[in-house]
């Protein structure tokens, strides 16, 4: 497939995942966990992949070194600033251009493997992008899809949480809550797609399926002299300084609670405390008194077809 000029895309939809730009997507995988998603999976034998929402190539570019020697891999996405991006960081043996998950543009068992990584989260009909991997891959051709459980950050305790009461913590959790069944509301996807996978592959044919937990964990501590603390806490000023509502930017937030809860008074209680949270954060990183613990909490849902 040939790379594509900006000029040449005319649909394409943006997203609210800009503040996902900084480098922490970098550290998300240990290189020896994905050593061992190699042997169970048989990821040194694969020639040629497809990863699904792309974005700007991260998860593309922490597989590729654990393919066959030979392997390509071709990322697709639907935003085109992203698609720029991943063809600037391009290497050798990737190749990216402009797709949609719903209508994947390549023809039936093409891939010998199909993977994504925070896609199906964000999707309204994840099935239906499912039912297209399992269309587009060869036969004994593998998946293997890679979700969150963001809800684990939510309740893993830090010094700035320490700093709310537990009636503000319940607060936050109830904030996010609301959010997150606003979201699937509009359409804008589900969260917790991730405990729904392994039923969604097997009622699409897939067999063998499997599930494993990423083990990485961003032990946060002063002085903050590796790299992935760095980033780490570079990732949380920006949602800090922007006013996010844990991952959701702030008009995001205000659209996604009251399409489950139109109490408008309730919002901005919650807010408040939200907003007394993003205080914290930045007052304990300015002045490097910030202790926590942060994981991508990663699940990787494997089957064969």
């Amino acid at each position: 497939m040939n790379q594509r000029q900006p000029s040449e895309y005319k649909d394409a939809k943006l997203d609210f995942s800009d503040h996902l730009r900084n480098s922490i997507r970098d550290y998300w995988w240990d290189y020896d966990f994905l050593q061992l998603m190699q042997k169970r999976l048989g990821l040194s034998k694969l020639k040629n992949g497809l990863d699904l929402g792309c974005g700007m190539g991260h998860w593309t570019r922490a597989i590729l070194p654990h393919l066959h020697p030979e392997a390509a891999i071709t990322g697709i996405d639907s935003n085109v600033e992203w698609i720029q991006e991943a063809i600037h960081l391009s290497s050798q043996r990737m190749n990216f251009d402009f797709g949609d998950a719903y209508s994947i543009p390549f023809p039936d068992e093409t891939f010998d493997f199909v993977t994504c990584q925070t896609l199906l989260m964000h999707l309204e009909k994840p099935a239906d992008a499912i039912k297209e991997m399992y269309r587009v891959l060869k036969k004994d051709g593998v998946i293997f899809l890679a979700e969150p459980n963001n809800y684990g950050n939510l309740v893993r305790i830090n010094s700035a949480q320490e700093c709310l009461s537990p009636a503000e913590r319940l607060q936050i959790t109830e904030l996010y809550t609301t959010i997150e069944e606003g979201k699937k509301i509009v359409g804008d996807g589900f969260m917790g797609i991730l405990y729904q996978l392994p039923k969604l592959a097997q009622n699409n044919g897939f067999k063998h399926v499997q599930c494993y937990r990423n083990d990485v964990v961003f032990n946060i501590f002063p002085p903050y002299k590796n790299d992935a603390q760095k980033a780490m806490l570079d990732f949380l000023l920006i949602f800090m300084e922007k006013g996010y509502a844990y991952i959701f930017p702030r008009e995001i937030t205000e659209k996604y609670f009251l399409a489950a809860n139109n109490d408008k008074a309730l919002y901005r209680k919650l807010m408040n405390t939200s907003d007394k949270l993003n205080d914290i954060y930045k007052e304990q990183i300015i002045n490097k008194t910030f202790e926590g613990s942060f994981g991508p909490d990663m699940i990787i849902t494997a089957g064969v077809k």
